[in-house]
């Protein structure tokens, strides 16, 4: 979060890692997260977003709740070990539930893609599909009303789209800055493969070519925009 220049806050319950943050020169309040108090401390009211990393989803629970009722538009992004415990956060109002295991068995198989010379376009498409479709089952088992929320939620998430360049688009020999793509359509381009080499968050300069792997961020409506500019008509 420094690195990104990204205020922020740790509440931290356990006393020897809210020592090791004090020393390390993290903001940290040292208190229980389900407590009222320590959230108004933290200035929950003001904050943009909660990454909620408590291993226990009946706390967890608690905590979004709580939270909500402080600020109704915080955006909070947290952790559970299964389905369940995801549908549950969901209906206290998360944002985004982060299932570690799935994570961790998606990251095990794009490595092993990339060993075996897949492309990495291919395998990027491949991870993508199976996190919505996981992410889709579990919003589809929840009850009508709070159904609606999530799937507002998950259309208007910030995700990558890779899009191949023809050699008929009209963004050949463009330049971001002739384009001026983020302006007009809302998406960032925040890489580029040409020849197998991957240029991550190209300058204004930078002049699209025949065959140049796109990675595009941005909403759903965002990135469907970008997808149909990049097709001659």
């Amino acid at each position: 979060m420094r690195l990104l220049k990204v205020e922020f806050v740790i509440i931290e319950l356990n006393f020897h890692l809210f020592e090791q943050c004090k020393a390390s020169g993290f903001p940290v309040i040292f208190g229980d997260v389900c407590h009222e108090l320590v959230l108004k401390v933290a200035k929950i009211e003001q904050a943009n977003l909660m990454l909620l990393t408590i291993p226990n989803v009946i706390v967890s629970q608690s905590v979004v709740e709580k939270s909500r009722l402080i600020n109704k538009d915080l955006q909070i992004v947290a952790r559970a070990e299964g389905t369940d415990q995801m549908n549950c956060l969901y209906d206290k109002g998360a944002y985004m539930v982060v299932l570690p295991e799935l994570e961790a068995g998606l990251e095990i198989a794009r490595q092993a893609l990339l060993y075996l010379n897949i492309p990495a376009v291919i395998i990027q498409n491949y991870i993508d599909s199976i996190r919505k479709k996981h992410q889709t089952s579990a919003l589809a088992s929840q009850g009508d009303g709070n159904t609606l929320t999530q799937l507002k939620n998950a259309q208007n998430l910030i995700e990558i789209t890779w899009a191949k360049i023809e050699k008929n688009s009209p963004l050949i020999s463009m330049s971001l800055m002739d384009l001026d793509i983020r302006r007009k359509i809302g998406t960032s381009i925040v890489g580029v493969i040409r020849n197998d080499i991957f240029r991550p968050n190209p300058n204004a300069e930078y002049t699209f070519a025949d065959g140049d792997l796109v990675a595009v961020m941005g909403n759903r409506d965002q990135r469907e925009a970008f997808l149909k500019s990049i097709i001659s008509t």
